[in-house]
């Protein structure tokens, strides 16, 4: 490139593996470069009217510092001249700041952690969710109230026209055990020998009958598809659950993670995190680790967007879950250049533009559309959008219910048959 007749040279960017920021697959002799910021510094390039030389560091992370003083990574680029700046965000943290400059923020980042997909196991509580438990609650309100009022007219009617039905006046007990198992045999569909007589009784229970029809049609349409879905388990949803656990952790060497759990005060969430971490900078051995299960990931947010985008793409299915609760967030994820850097200026008001105009937004969106898909529980129910064939586990539920009444009949016939017959009145 050349500027008023002089000769430019070609700007030399860092890069490091930040996805889905930027990535790279070794094809014969040079690698293959994907990411969002390939575009943003082809922008970048195009704004300040030059060429652009990538650089690859030897290990391509944001920098770990030695413990002669030195740094790998990108850090290690800049602070040896090798590069003008290094064009994939990375976290901005004190140790670097020593030593490198940062542009503005490119975007904000939190460590999350990460998992294999929860384990789909029956409902066995299924039959009692095609109602919340506010309906529940108000059913049952509703058998006590239309209870009490039937046996409330019944009384009444016995006081006024000096007769019983069913039942003779004195057995107030009987009036009410009539009362109940007439108000329960409705809303189970069951048939009971009791009528009602008079008019506001039978207004009574006839609105009650009506009610428990409604109940009991939206009760059985739906409980198919409650039982059906299954019962999700989560492993962990935070930090302090996880370390409750056996459950391994794979922390990238250098990141800032990394950096806090070596500064972590003794007994703390981050000390302890030592006991099960896995520390190392393996990126596929650590990614095909935590799809199989070996261990948990806590990382960069748009780390595992990247991969979960990635792992829907191919398979059409959510293969890991992101913990809840997120550890640490508000970190800055900035390009670092050399101290003193006259491009800082330059990249600055450049990525201002992109975030005014919203371009940066858009870019990393459509990078991981899929994402989304995964970040919710309800996605974990019906991974393959089919239904899932029901297991002699999903009826354990209505089972134990159908056997208790069983137990529980069993029990009542065994107590009439050894109590006393009551003389007839």
């Amino acid at each position: 490139m050349t500027v008023s007749g002089v000769a430019l040279p070609c700007l030399r960017v860092g890069v490091i593996i930040y996805f889905p920021y930027m990535g790279w697959q070794q094809e014969s002799d040079s690698p293959k470069l994907s990411g969002v910021m390939l575009d943003v510094n082809n922008i970048i390039a195009t704004k300040l009217n030059r060429c652009i030389d990538y650089v690859f560091p030897e290990n391509p992370t944001g920098g770990v510092q030695l413990p002669n003083g030195s740094w790998m990574g990108s850090v290690g680029l800049l602070t040896r001249g090798e590069v003008d700046f290094v064009g994939v965000p990375s976290t901005v943290n004190d140790q670097r700041l020593k030593v490198i400059d940062y542009t503005m923020y490119v975007d904000m980042d939190k460590q999350v952690m990460m998992h294999k997909k929860p384990l789909l196991e029956a409902n066995i509580s299924g039959f009692v969710n095609p109602f919340t438990l506010n309906v529940w609650t108000l059913i049952a309100l509703g058998l006590v109230l239309v209870s009490l009022g039937t046996w409330l007219l019944q009384k009444a009617q016995n006081e006024i026209l000096r007769e019983s039905y069913a039942v003779k006046e004195s057995h107030s007990s009987s009036v009410w055990w009539t009362a109940c198992l007439w108000t329960v045999c409705a809303a189970l569909s069951q048939s009971s020998f009791w009528s009602p007589r008079g008019g506001a009784l039978r207004l009574l229970t006839g609105t009650w009958l009506l009610m428990a029809f409604i109940l009991s049609i939206v009760y059985r349409s739906n409980l198919k598809a409650m039982i059906i879905i299954p019962k999700i388990h989560f492993p962990f949803n935070s930090l302090e659950e996880m370390l409750h656990t056996d459950i391994k952790c794979f922390v990238p060497l250098g990141s800032i993670i990394h950096l806090l759990m070596q500064k972590a005060a003794r007994g703390s969430q981050l000390d302890r995190l030592w006991k099960p971490a896995v520390v190392h900078l393996n990126v596929t051995k650590a990614i095909h680790d935590t799809f199989a299960g070996k261990h948990a990931t806590i990382t960069s947010n748009h780390n595992i967007n990247y991969l979960l985008h990635n792992a829907f793409a191919r398979s059409k299915t959510c293969e890991a879950y992101v913990a809840e609760e997120a550890f640490i967030t508000g970190f800055s994820a900035s390009l670092g250049l050399p101290k003193g850097s006259p491009l800082k200026h330059q990249l600055n008001r450049i990525l201002e533009s992109l975030h005014e105009s919203g371009v940066l937004n858009h870019l990393y969106h459509s990078a991981v559309p899929y994402a989304s898909l995964c970040l919710h529980a309800g996605s974990f129910g019906r991974p393959n959008n089919n239904l899932r064939p029901l297991e002699l586990g999903d009826f354990y539920g209505v089972l134990s219910v159908y056997a208790g009444g069983m137990v529980i009949a069993a029990i009542l016939l065994l107590v009439e048959m050894r109590s006393p017959p009551r003389p007839a009145h």
